[in-house]
């Protein structure tokens, strides 16, 4: 007969001896002179100690979901006005490329002057810088939204 293992209790993820300090012997129905393992005895202490422990580790999952589930809604709502922002700020900047072929069209027609076709430009050049920028801040909140639902 093999030496038999003693079993403890696992209270709150480790592994522990019984606050009573008693032991008991699981014999094998085939042979009742084989002791198969010795196990502690618990009582109301341990059952308490499993309970607390039960409870602890509760709490603690609790507030990670709820940790989760702001995260989740705080990037939702981020990149919901990233997107918008994009696209009003596609809008602008369709609207100052329009602006600029007319002041292009208007210079080449003798209606203005060079200075207002350069001031056209420069603005449409700030609309797509603008809009350049929206799309990667619209881009870091989508990854953060995609981390927030547990993608890696």
């Amino acid at each position: 007969m093999a030496t038999p293992k003693i079993y403890k209790n696992l209270i709150d993820g480790e592994w522990v001896e019984s606050f009573t300090g008693q032991t008991y012997e699981n014999l094998n129905p085939a042979d009742t002179s084989d002791v198969v393992g010795i196990f502690q005895r618990s009582g109301k202490a341990d059952v308490d100690a499993a309970q607390a422990g039960e409870d602890e580790a509760r709490a603690r999952y609790r507030a990670v979901v709820l940790r989760a589930m702001q995260d989740l809604e705080v990037s939702i709502s981020q990149y919901r006005a990233a997107r918008l922002r994009v696209d009003r700020l596609q809008e602008a900047s369709a609207a100052s490329q329009h602006a600029a072929e007319l002041a292009l069209l208007r210079f080449k027609e003798g209606a203005t002057d060079l200075l207002q076709v350069l001031d056209a430009q420069r603005t449409q050049l700030e609309a797509q810088d603008r809009l350049a920028q929206a799309r990667i801040d619209a881009g870091t909140a989508y990854a953060a939204l995609f981390r927030a639902t547990g993608g890696r």
